[in-house]
């Protein structure tokens, strides 16, 4: 089964990964530890549902237990 996820997409998400870095706090001072923790949670929530995503698209296809199904 081939992925759909192309150069071209990955590509894309290097170059938006690069950026992070430069948005990111130089020293302590400038970190609001609340702001972080949503953040890192957000972060969290949107990699797990990208995982979920993931998991149910590259599932193999459910199986029916209807007795009328035929196969």
């Amino acid at each position: 089964m081939a992925s759909g996820v192309t150069q071209v997409n990955l590509d894309y998400l290097a170059g938006r990964l690069s950026d992070v870095p430069g948005q990111l706090p130089t020293t302590h001072a400038e970190v609001d530890p609340a702001a972080l923790t949503d953040d890192l949670a957000l972060l969290a929530h949107h990699l797990t549902y990208a995982g979920e995503r993931a998991q149910e698209h590259f599932a193999p296809p459910r199986r029916s237990t209807s007795p009328n199904a035929t196969s």
